[in-house]
């Protein structure tokens, strides 16, 4: 019998089958599915209770069904935790998802978690600032892929990207003059 991931949270997925795939390496307190993305009143209230007492740990499917679903938590549920598991490595026959992972890129996810909230320094990076700082000279597309890697959310455009990078405090102006730097 190997040794299960404890994590000393509520852990939050789209359905059954990321249910029966996670159960059998990760133990968290409890599971919350969401049963896809039309997440009900009845759930994120059952998550709000839940996040009371326990840390929540949400893990979607990187697609956009996955990111609706995590928006809605985090907007309704401040101070969850964010998982992100890598598109590149959650397909399997044609499907993307948490169930179609293997057990290191699901621990990996569970290492590196991010709580979305208002950025503490109270300055907003700008499309203007990214601009500014150079970045119209880089390969902006691979860019913003190397920082979700690196800072394990999702890829997205540059638009949700601001976002992302508000939110989770990323120092983006040194990334800029770093980048494509080893």
């Amino acid at each position: 019998m190997k040794n299960k991931i404890q994590l000393d949270a509520i852990l939050v997925v789209e359905g059954k089958t990321d249910v029966s795939f996670l159960e059998t390496f990760v133990e968290p307190i409890d599971f919350v599915i969401t049963n896809g993305s039309e997440i009900s009143n009845s759930t994120i209230n059952l998550i709000k209770e839940y996040s009371i007492k326990y840390k929540i740990v949400i893990l979607t499917d990187p697609d956009f069904p996955g990111k609706k679903i995590r928006d809605t938590i985090n907007e309704n549920v401040p101070g969850c935790y964010n998982a992100f598991v890598s598109k590149d490595k959650s397909i399997k026959k044609n499907k993307v998802g948490v169930a179609e992972c293997d057990e290191t890129e699901i621990s990996k996810s569970l290492q590196n978690l991010h709580i979305f909230g208002k950025n503490e320094t109270n300055t907003c990076v700008t499309l203007a600032d990214l601009v500014s700082w150079g970045y119209m000279e880089i390969d902006q597309k691979n860019f913003r892929k190397y920082i979700a890697n690196k800072y394990r959310f999702e890829e997205s455009n540059t638009k949700r990207f601001l976002k992302r990078i508000n939110l989770l405090n990323i120092p983006i102006k040194e990334e800029i003059e770093n980048y494509g730097r080893k």
